[in-house]
């Protein structure tokens, strides 16, 4: 009896063992794989999914859509260097991908901050890609390279990115030395002027009461109030120093506002393409 029950479980040991390798097996055919990546991919686990597609990929080395997956898996889970890494890999294998995945590439480099690659991409790009045009005007947006923007006419480009050139010529700048103007006669006035109004009251207030107390002393004791020149010494100091202060707030509100548009501009290409 006990030989039987050996028997048994030996047999049932087998069976179990090779329905949980078979279900195995069942989950990572391509298939499921698949299903799998994508539902990753749609759920917004960026980096599950590349695992995903770089195990599709080994199974299909000649399959371009999990390759343009996984490069945007890459992208939006944030790891844009191994994107780059892996484009270049895919264009070493076959140069015909760079022409595949080009905008992702481009992409990529955008979100990672490395507009010299841009750069040399477009040199290698001949002018009859359709891509080049905006690739071009996107690259000179977004390193500030607004000396030659094209005219707001011009039907060469894409509506969008003609749009964001028309705004950047007609911005607005603040001018520092106004900025200095303002608060040399008014303490705070400069910073009011860069919209920076919290600063511009303190500034205002912080002058303007040291000031009071300094001619306080100086009205009690004379030029012998100690309480006097320590009073008016940090008051002429802050007041110097807001001066000063406004001129940098000018050229801050200057880069701030053209930083916005460099990040429209390569969010718009990002969003568009």
């Amino acid at each position: 009896m006990i030989r039987y029950l050996k028997l048994y479980l030996f047999i049932f040991f087998i069976l179990t063992a090779f329905c949980g390798f078979s279900q195995e097996m069942n989950l990572l055919n391509t298939e499921n794989t698949e299903s799998f990546a994508k539902y990753l991919l749609n759920t917004k686990q960026y980096k599950f999914a590349a695992q995903e597609y770089e195990r599709l990929i080994f199974l299909n080395p000649q399959n371009i859509n999990y390759k343009k997956e996984l490069l945007l898996s890459y992208r939006n889970s944030g790891d844009y260097l191994q994107g780059l890494k892996t484009y270049k890999l895919f264009v070493s294998e076959d140069n015909n991908m760079g022409d595949i995945f080009l905008i992702e590439y481009v992409k990529l480099n955008i979100l990672g901050g490395y507009a010299d690659s841009i750069y040399s991409l477009l040199q290698t790009l001949n002018n009859e890609n359709i891509y080049k045009p905006d690739i071009t005007l996107t690259y000179n947006l977004i390193t500030k390279n607004w000396d030659n923007l094209p005219e707001k006419n011009d039907s060469g480009y894409n509506a969008g990115l003609i749009q964001l050139s028309a705004e950047i010529s007609d911005i607005r700048y603040k001018s520092p030395f106004a900025a200095g103007a303002f608060s040399t006669v008014i303490p705070g006035a400069g910073k009011f002027y860069t919209g920076r109004w919290k600063d511009g009251l303190v500034s205002f207030l912080f002058v303007g009461l040291t000031s009071y107390q300094a001619y306080r002393g100086f009205n009690k004791k004379g030029t012998d109030s100690v309480y006097g020149w320590v009073l008016g010494g940090i008051s002429f100091g802050f007041y110097v120093g807001n001066i000063f202060g406004s001129v940098k707030s000018a050229k801050l509100y200057n880069t701030n506002l053209q930083d916005a548009y460099v990040k429209k501009a390569g969010d718009y290409f990002i969003d568009k393409y």
